[in-house]
């Protein structure tokens, strides 16, 4: 953290909207930080001296504005010229390779940060703060909304590391004005769910291919490229200048999935938060929506200090890396309400952290307070597994004690410390959870597909080998012939209506699948869906697109007898996978992760014993970067996704 940063940390009082007998002490500090631009915040200051509530407005903005910077380099320009050709071609989805070679490991954090203090202009500020206070007054939902929310969910001029933009006018005249014209009501809820209506005609183009910063709000507006950070964006931007308020909430790393996720929440009147914009949410308040992803802890991004997020690290020196964000209010209760948790732990060091399981490592997203042989942890998500950490001087974070999970139906935990005494045998089939989206790529568009071939290309005379008639429950399906059949040609048919939708094909010209053939996809499908994917020996290269008739026809060069056809569907790679090498871990407490020996697959399970009531962690030292940690229970893998 830059010296100057930490310095404002510690002079600064946590600010608010509401004047007390310290403003002058914040604002001051902040005014020193801006150096050769302070005049242009105290024209901003002089500008309100006679309208108590906007000057306040005006100093929460100064206050907290040290936190806030973009960044500056040609080459962001560069990028989105890249980007905007994607949001605006059809059917484009991706950078070509020579793009990725250049940007994929651009480490846009390396260019010089431009604070806000240092640039910003009177007349900004005083457009912003103008503008922000029309769409407060203006709207008859927000008679319920105090001036302090009205601060956090409209008020401020970024949402992130963006570069600055006027963006109130451009977003107020698409959105506010459709707006206008289709509701006069004073539901805040229904105005809500026009705008998102409205922003869901033209969606954000889903690409993650490059981390950058936030795009700025008016190349946002012409060009939907991104992933859940931006559709938040977006949505925050039209919201706030329709005087929606609105936030971005998230979670850090995912306890089932191992991503982070954001989404964005709606403040009703009766002051209750309600989750929409992703995920295809609209907003309601007569149901409970969730978009199905586990959290742990949830969020919420700020534009000023919160008091009680840096309070939690009072007495700690070195405050780790990923909970230095002092910007951000804790709402898990929000969520799964108020609880707390005592966890026992073998450590004298109070400050223990709360951690999720990642591939790199226990991620820490919380921190407790230590008692003693215990810590308790307030407002968690129950029925996750946790484990509590400590931060080593070397930076590196270990056990604490046992994972433990919090049942919610219970109310009361399961420490994971592992019976070495008594040894159960355990059948593996996965190393990361099924979720519901991966499994459906298993039959949504397999179902109803035929497998065909002939000796001549028009397929005239053809002989179906294989129709799929239900639900694959692996990643690879082979087809071996029981009579000899002789052909060059093959052909893969789905039902009128589907997209085709696999990981790969293969040809072997003998039984014994070891010869494997090249082949050639003679349809002609468009380029940017990536037909060379169908071929290319990778599954996880997966195509997907609509094509003429409904199917495409593959070339082998040359007539065969027998052979045998390897068919993958679209899938994650997380099956065991015959060949691989695999290496079992449980879970032991303070001595960390202990192996139960590799093992190289012989088929699509691997068979170990393993203590009872052990947390235990597959990896493929073979292939692969997604595991997740689970337990045994009723002769099944039980992972985080899993746990109800």
């Amino acid at each position: 953290m830059p010296r100057n940063i930490l310095f404002f940390f510690i002079v600064l009082i946590f600010s608010s909207c509401v004047s007390d007998n310290t403003v002058d002490q914040q604002t001051e500090s902040s005014l020193q930080f801006a150096g050769n631009n302070r005049t242009e915040l105290e024209k901003v200051l002089k500008y309100y001296k006679n309208d108590p509530q906007k000057l306040e407005a005006a100093k929460f903005l100064i206050r907290n504005m040290p936190h806030w910077y973009s960044y500056e380099g040609s080459q962001l320009d560069s990028i989105q010229t890249v980007l905007a050709y994607i949001a605006n071609t059809p059917k484009l989805y991706a950078m070509t390779e020579i793009q990725k070679r250049r940007w994929q490991g651009f480490p846009f954090y390396s260019l010089p940060k431009i604070y806000d203090s240092h640039i910003i202009t009177a007349e900004f500020l005083i457009n912003n703060i103008e503008e922000s206070f029309k769409a407060w007054t203006s709207r008859p939902w927000n008679k319920y909304l105090n001036f302090e929310d009205f601060c956090e969910l409209i008020l401020p001029y970024r949402v992130g590391d963006e570069r600055l933009t006027n963006w109130r006018i451009v977003y107020k005249k698409k959105y506010a004005t459709i707006l206008d014209s289709l509701y006069h009501g004073s539901d805040v809820v229904e105005a809500c769910r026009i705008v998102n209506e409205e922003l869901q005609k033209k969606t954000v183009k889903y690409n993650s291919e490059l981390s950058l910063p936030h795009l700025d709000a008016t190349f946002l507006l012409s060009n939907r490229v991104g992933y859940c950070r931006e559709n938040c964006d977006l949505g925050l931007y039209a919201m706030r200048a329709c005087g929606i308020p609105v936030a971005t909430e998230y979670f850090k790393y995912s306890p089932d999935y191992q991503k982070a996720h954001q989404w964005l929440t709606l403040r009703d009147t009766t002051g209750t938060f309600i989750q929409f914009g992703y995920d295809d949410l609209i907003p309601r308040r007569d149901v409970c929506q969730t978009d199905g992803r586990k959290k742990g802890k949830v969020y919420r991004a700020c534009f000023g200090i919160q008091e009680e997020q840096k309070n939690k690290y009072n007495e700690i020196t070195n405050i780790p890396e990923e909970l230095q964000d002092f910007y951000t209010k804790d709402v898990t209760e929000n969520y799964f309400g108020l609880n707390s948790v005592i966890v026992p732990v073998e450590t004298k060091d109070k400050s223990v952290y709360l951690g999720i399981f990642t591939a790199k490592g226990w991620k820490p997203v919380d921190i407790g307070k230590g008692q003693n042989d215990s810590v308790i942890f307030r407002n968690i998500e129950p029925n996750i597994i946790y484990q509590p950490l400590v931060l080593s001087k070397d930076g590196d974070y270990h056990p604490a004690g046992y994972p433990i999970i919090y049942y919610s139906g219970k109310r009361k935990i399961r420490i994971l410390r592992p019976n070495k005494n008594l040894f159960e045998t355990l059948i593996l089939k996965r190393k990361m959870p099924l979720i519901p989206r991966i499994k459906k790529w298993l039959y949504e568009s397999i179902i109803g597909a035929k497998i065909d071939i002939s000796t001549n290309s028009s397929f005239a005379s053809f002989k179906t080998l294989f129709e799929f008639k239900d639900t694959l429950n692996y990643c690879n399906y082979r087809l071996q012939f029981k009579t000899p059949i002789k052909y060059r040609y093959l052909r893969y048919s789905v039902p009128v209506g589907k997209p085709i939708e696999l990981g790969d094909i293969g040809v072997y010209e003998d039984t014994l699948c070891k010869k494997k053939m090249p082949i050639q996809l003679i349809t002609l499908i468009d380029s940017v869906y990536n037909p060379k994917n169908i071929t290319d020996g990778n599954m996880l290269s997966h195509f997907r697109g609509y094509v003429r008739d409904n199917s495409i026809i593959f070339d082998l060069s040359k007539e065969i007898q027998n052979g045998c056809i390897d068919f993958y569907p679209r899938n994650d790679g997380n099956f065991i996978w015959k060949g691989d090498v695999y290496e079992l871990y449980y879970q032991d407490g303070i001595n960390g992760w202990i192996s139960l020996g590799r093992q190289k697959a012989k088929g699509k399970t691997l068979n170990y014993k393993a203590p009872q009531n052990a947390l235990l962690w597959l990896r493929d030292l073979t292939q692969g970067e997604e595991e997740q940690i689970f337990i045994y229970n009723n002769h099944q893998q039980q992972f985080v996704y899993n746990i109800r």
